[in-house]
């Protein structure tokens, strides 16, 4: 099967590993939503969408056409470990709200 596969978290610690895979997977093409461009040839033969994810209307648009949501961002920088659980909490629920987005 061919198809289109929305990526999120490309140019984290994982998601280039999953872009090197993807195309190979019959023939899928790969569009990653980026906060920023990456590296010169970090996602070869990826189509970019610079945005935030938490930006409702951009990760909606970006879903367009698309066949499959390969979703791996994360804000692992961002958690204070001193601060606790309650500290993660924004980022579930807006991780919650943009999975929405996607349906």
């Amino acid at each position: 099967m061919n198809g289109r596969a929305l990526l999120t978290g490309a140019t984290g610690a994982v998601g280039p590993a999953v872009v090197r895979r993807t195309p190979a997977l019959a023939g899928w093409s790969v569009r990653a939503v980026v906060r920023r461009e990456p590296p010169p040839g970090l996602l070869p033969g990826v189509e970019l969408v610079i945005g935030d994810l938490r930006d409702a209307d951009m990760l909606s648009a970006s879903a367009r056409g698309v066949d499959a949501v390969v979703h791996i961002a994360a804000l692992l920088h961002l958690f204070d470990r001193q601060a606790g659980h309650e500290a993660s909490l924004p980022f579930l629920c807006s991780n919650l709200h943009r999975r929405h987005h996607l349906r």
